[in-house]
């Protein structure tokens, strides 16, 4: 029968931008919004927290399609536990897409996300990122926590 190479491995694909700064610690702000957090309401004892993203509109880079001002938009929130092992995530995506005027009307108020997370009573990191579509720019932040 003869020699036989053995297989290579299967090559993993490359992490995503998105991935790549959900997983490290750089803090970018390159997408105009604020994060913080408040206590959630627990489900079944398990206790929670709320990240709140409110985003600045007004100062958002858009792309105009048709007569619309457009935007995609990724959050993120991810609780590692002290030894920086992933215990839970949560993602949304956001499409905007203004009519003329709509970014005005909303002013300096901009608009507010918020994403829940659930987890066991403990301290965690919370790494926190939003990423826009048009040009991959990104606005990360890492917080430690309590959940009670």
């Amino acid at each position: 029968m003869g020699y036989t190479a053995p297989k290579k491995a299967a090559e993993t694909a490359p992490l995503s931008t998105l991935d790549t700064a959900v997983a490290g610690t750089e803090t970018p702000t390159d997408v105009p919004c604020a994060m913080s957090i408040t206590p959630g309401d627990p489900l079944n004892g398990v206790p929670s927290l709320v990240l709140e993203i409110r985003v600045d509109t007004h100062n958002l880079k858009y792309e105009m399609k048709a007569d619309r001002s457009t935007q995609n938009l990724t959050f993120v929130g991810m609780l590692s536990n002290a030894a920086g092992a992933f215990v839970t995530a949560a993602r949304a995506d956001v499409e905007f897409a203004f009519k003329q005027g709509t970014i005005e009307k909303i002013g300096d108020q901009g608009i507010n996300f918020r994403l829940p997370l659930r987890a066991p009573a403990g301290t965690y990191t919370l790494r926190s990122v939003v990423q826009e579509s048009l040009n991959g720019k990104l606005t990360a932040s890492n917080q430690q926590v309590e959940l009670k």
